[in-house]
């Protein structure tokens, strides 16, 4: 690494049949104020005439292809990452783009903190529609609930070879989710910049919106079996969190949870789950009206 410029960061952009976007998302990252990094497009095994031609001749600087055959998203992260020779890495997809301060504020974040394992920021979605990304302060327990982090952040290297790099066995969704919930379980935190510097692609069928609810629950199964040990190690601060949900009927999360192959940790938040149930219907006066002004008995729809 050189000191007077800083440590080099490689993006991994895996692509299959985006050859109308690559670009787009390859511009974006020169655009940086950060000068010292690299672009590792991965091919994932494309089968569309245009992507697999424009990939072929495809000549921006510090950009270079990698050709595989198609192993899903997970799979070409790791394939592009082996690759690398950044100490930091950021995953960007092909249809996507970042904006032009990202990297310089994570990585001075990442190298005035030697605890910090990802920075990621606020985003906004484009295409097909517009507006802010919903999320919430991050937290080692509201991760553990749900996925409120994003695909596109800077990690170290060396934790990637830690936790051994993305599941492949994630290909369907909720890779990064899996991936982040590892690097976490390095007793890593986790910092969120203040402004928005990811944009995000809907497309009129983007695989965050085909993915359907039995997959997400296997999926969901997978994260539980994966990381039982970390949501045991932080049983007493995801109760809040439980008693939090069960004032608010969040159905969903309990339906996901339910699925779940019966292991100790669900075991216990069921457990959990039922003792606050009784608990609320025993008190349930001081819930009858939210801070909202709603009539608490009704259900509230997610």
């Amino acid at each position: 690494m050189n000191e007077s410029i800083g440590p080099l960061v490689s993006i991994i952009m895996p692509c299959f049949n985006q050859g109308q976007y690559v670009e787009e998302a390859i511009r974006s990252v020169l655009a940086q104020t950060y000068s010292h990094f690299e672009i590792i497009v991965v091919n994932d095994g494309s089968t569309d005439p245009f992507t697999v031609e424009l990939l072929h001749r495809l000549d921006f600087p510090k950009t270079r292809v990698l050709h595989t055959t198609n192993q899903d998203l997970p799979a070409a992260r790791n394939n592009g990452i082996r690759t690398c020779s950044g100490d930091y890495f950021l995953p960007l997809d092909a249809d996507d783009k970042i904006g032009p301060d990202y990297v310089r504020q994570a990585v001075e974040i990442m190298r005035a903190r030697t605890e910090v394992g990802a920075v990621f920021c606020h985003a906004e979605y484009f295409g097909m529609k517009r507006g802010s990304v919903p999320m919430r302060p991050f937290s080692v327990q509201e991760l553990l609930v749900d996925c409120n982090v994003l695909c596109c952040a800077l990690f170290r290297t060396e934790d990637w070879r830690r936790v051994g790099g993305y599941k492949p066995e994630m290909k369907h969704t909720l890779e990064d989710y899996e991936f982040w919930l590892s690097i976490v379980s390095l007793g890593r935190e986790v910092v969120i910049l203040p402004d928005c510097h990811f944009y995000y692609r809907i497309k009129s069928v983007s695989r965050a919106v085909s993915d359907t609810d039995d997959l997400y629950l296997a999926m969901r199964r997978k994260c539980y079996e994966y990381h039982r040990d970390l949501y045991l190690q932080h049983a007493d601060e995801l109760f809040p969190e439980l008693f939090r949900l069960a004032r608010t009927r969040d159905r969903p999360f309990w339906h996901s949870l339910a699925k779940t192959p019966i292991r100790p940790i669900g075991l216990w938040l069921l457990l959990q789950w039922h003792r606050l149930k009784e608990l609320l219907r025993l008190t349930k006066a001081p819930c009858s009206s939210g801070p909202n002004g709603r009539n608490s008995g009704k259900e509230d729809t997610p």
